[in-house]
């Protein structure tokens, strides 16, 4: 491949709770799928695992290879983020994916616009033909020696999940092993976000995070003009 994507990897929580441009690629052949998020790259992330998993991911060439490969043959890694707080319906977080749309013409993406996917149907051939390969697939199990092949190719590996991770990297500095607590805000002037480290969002936001948290404990409706709920994971 001559262009290449500058990658940063989510070495951080705090990264994997902001907005902005990532991509899927495949190892082997360095296929790419790139999105935009306004969700926050986990809760993204975590979406496209459970579509790929369920054989329903809207992209039918990202399906295909990840069950030919297997999701050890994939990565996801954050482009570029992007604060959504002050960007009005997306607008620039849609225009910035264009532009790594126009310019690395993911070979994943079914749609080469970023501002038009909800038009993207499927034809009523192609949905047949989605529907019989899926038949198939759950059907037809792996051979003795596709399962040995699989089997030599993880030995050795190990993928953490992010949650693991992020326990190992506290244990490390000493940090005792919470769980990650997600929380959805609503700015005063409408635009929503989602957060993993809430202490962390209130310091670089200038909120104070003792009035935010009574928000979430129900003491109090708003900080700031601020609302906030806590998820459960």
């Amino acid at each position: 491949m001559n262009n290449k994507i500058p990658f940063i990897t989510p070495n951080l929580v705090e990264d994997l709770s902001k907005t902005g441009i990532y991509c899927i690629t495949q190892k082997s052949t360095g296929r790419r799928y790139i999105g935009s998020t306004s969700v926050g790259f986990y809760q993204r992330w975590k979406r496209h695992l459970k579509e790929l998993k369920r054989l329903k991911h809207h992209s039918l060439f990202l399906q295909r290879a990840w069950d030919k490969y297997g999701s050890e043959d994939f990565v996801f890694e954050i482009i570029e983020t992007h604060e959504i707080l002050t960007d009005k319906n997306n607008q620039g977080l849609l225009d910035l994916e264009q532009h790594y749309l126009n310019t690395f013409k993911p070979e994943f993406n079914v749609s080469p616009s970023a501002h038009n996917r909800k038009g993207v149907k499927a034809s009523k051939e192609t949905r047949i033909k989605i529907s019989s390969a899926r038949k198939r697939q759950a059907k037809r199990p792996c051979s003795e020696e596709t399962k040995k092949k699989i089997s030599e190719s993880n030995k050795g590996k190990h993928c953490a999940s992010i949650e693991t991770r992020r326990k190992m990297s506290d244990a490390k500095k000493g940090l005792s092993v919470r769980a990650i607590n997600t929380y959805f805000l609503t700015s005063p002037n409408g635009a929503t976000i989602t957060v993993n480290n809430l202490k962390e969002f209130c310091k670089e936001n200038n909120l104070n995070y003792q009035n935010l948290f009574a928000v979430v404990r129900g003491t109090r409706k708003t900080s700031q003009g601020w609302k906030i709920i806590k998820i459960d994971n």
